[in-house]
């Protein structure tokens, strides 16, 4: 979850309990206590343990992010961490409201109820097309219509949940 010796931690400061404690401030702050907590969700691509390490293409993105709050800092003491919280999907946006994290980690869909709650952050503004899978022995669907009637699964606590 964080790397041992992180100096945003002193050894009269129990880390998992500084992890834990509700904070709702801003990146200015975050930079003060050199640790940005990311809540991420556990999955077979965006988080996952490899090795006993993390891995997945949200810890590569957040990497990139350490990397990018720290440039022009040489002193390792100085330097900002990120740590991994993982959560379930359900508790993500719920977490993050309640200070259990700085920053929700996840590809979530950008949904006006959401953008009442929430910032969200992307490289670039870019549309999403929606793609719907079904089994290989039902006819291709064509159109919106070809679901009516159909039983349709969704992940539970996503934005397609009706």
């Amino acid at each position: 979850m964080f790397a041992a010796g992180t100096p945003a931690f002193s050894d009269t400061v129990n880390p998992i309990a500084f992890l834990e404690k509700p904070f709702s401030e801003d990146l200015p702050k975050m930079k003060q206590r050199r640790t940005v907590r990311a809540l991420v969700v556990y999955g077979p691509t965006d988080f996952f343990f490899d090795k006993g390490k993390p891995s997945g293409i949200q810890v590569d993105l957040l990497r990139e992010y350490e990397k990018f709050l720290n440039k022009g800092i040489k002193r390792e003491a100085e330097k900002i961490h990120v740590a991994f919280l993982p959560v379930p999907f359900g508790r993500l946006i719920p977490d993050l409201l309640a200070g259990k994290g700085d920053i929700a980690a996840h590809f979530l869909t950008e949904t006006d109820e959401r953008k009442q709650k929430l910032l969200f952050a992307s490289g670039r503004k870019t549309t999403v097309d929606e793609l719907v899978v079904t089994h290989k022995d039902q006819a291709p669907l064509e159109d919106i219509d070809g679901l009516a009637g159909k039983t349709v699964y969704v992940l539970p606590h996503s934005s397609y949940l009706v």
